[in-house]
This record gives structure tokens, sequence and C-alpha cells, in this order.
């Protein structure tokens, strides 16, 4: 099993140019500086309006994260299976 997560972190440094969790952890440092800026830019604005935004761009954020990851992962299957 350890071979194999070896192959596929090996696939993923050469497919990101980097380690992937080095990159996992970027993109989510840098998701939580956006959440962060807004939630300071937004204090004492707090209505119905401004919840359902909240919603929506927080759905989206998940969305753009599961798409990244899934294309990483399908980007790992094709480097496994053309070895």
């Amino acid at each position: 099993m350890k071979s194999v997560t070896d192959n596929i972190n090996k696939s993923l440094t050469k497919l990101v140019g980097g380690n992937s969790s080095d990159l996992l952890k970027t993109t989510i440092a840098s998701i939580n500086n956006t959440a962060s800026e807004l939630a300071n830019k937004t204090k004492g604005v707090i209505n119905q309006d401004s919840l359902n935004t909240a919603e929506i761009i927080a759905g989206k954020i998940g969305i753009g994260i599961a798409d990244v990851l899934n294309n990483i992962s399908g980007e790992v299957k094709q480097g496994i299976i053309s070895k």
C-alpha cells in the first residue's frame, strides 16, 4: 500500500510541479484568507439577503474545490494507467 501511495504522490508531484499536499494546503489557506476578508468586510451588514449570498458563495467554493480535486485525481489515474 505504501508503494501505491508513493507512486500517487510522485505522479501528483510531476503533474503539479510540487508536493500535492502543499498544493492542497495552499488552496485551503487561500480560501480561508478570502473567507476571513469577506467576514471582516461584512461585519454589521448581516440580513437575509447577505446570508443567502454567503450560502451561494460557499456552495461555489465547495464546487470549485471538488472540481480541482477531481481533476487532480483524474490526472493521477491517467499517469498511473500510462505507466
